[in-house]
């Protein structure tokens, strides 16, 4: 079932207001994550607030340190919103509460050619190794966060 736009403010609203109670950090791209963890088809709730912003402090501060750099650039923004996704999805499986039938899996892409772009479709996993292989892809940004790393003297 899709959410209505009015249905989705009023989701990132109360779970920035509920971030905001939890953590002084910033709300800053909690809107493109909580969309994009819809998009994969999960059910987010006030609830849900505090795993999102600890895992949005986590992966942030793993960008600071790892990229030596003192902010977040917007041209990292898909990168930054993956990885969040990535460990709030992490965090939901990992303790049994990712609900796999709920979840957006069709498009899971097996393999991706460049040159005369080639795309598969998996079709014989099973969705718990879609899931698993989504939040891998997901966390797992390091060697695209390379180019934004800093000599640290």
């Amino acid at each position: 079932m899709a959410l209505s736009k009015a249905e989705i403010d009023s989701l990132i609203a109360l779970v920035k207001d509920q971030v905001e109670r939890f953590t002084p950090i910033d709300t800053n791209y909690l809107d493109l994550i909580i969309l994009r963890l819809i998009g994969f088809g999960l059910k987010i709730t006030k609830d849900d607030a505090f795993t999102i912003a600890f895992a949005k402090q986590s992966v942030k501060n793993d960008i600071l340190s790892f990229c030596n750099i003192k902010n977040i650039t917007e041209e990292m923004s898909e990168l930054f919103v993956d990885m969040v996704c990535g460990e709030v999805l992490y965090g939901e499986y990992s303790s049994g509460r990712l609900n796999l039938k709920e979840l957006n899996l069709d498009g899971a892409i097996s393999s991706m050619s460049m040159g005369d772009t080639s795309v598969s479709y998996d079709t014989s996993k099973s969705d718990e190794a879609k899931v698993i292989d989504l939040i891998g892809a997901l966390r797992n940004k390091r060697s695209k966060l390379i180019c934004y790393r800093k000599i640290n003297w």
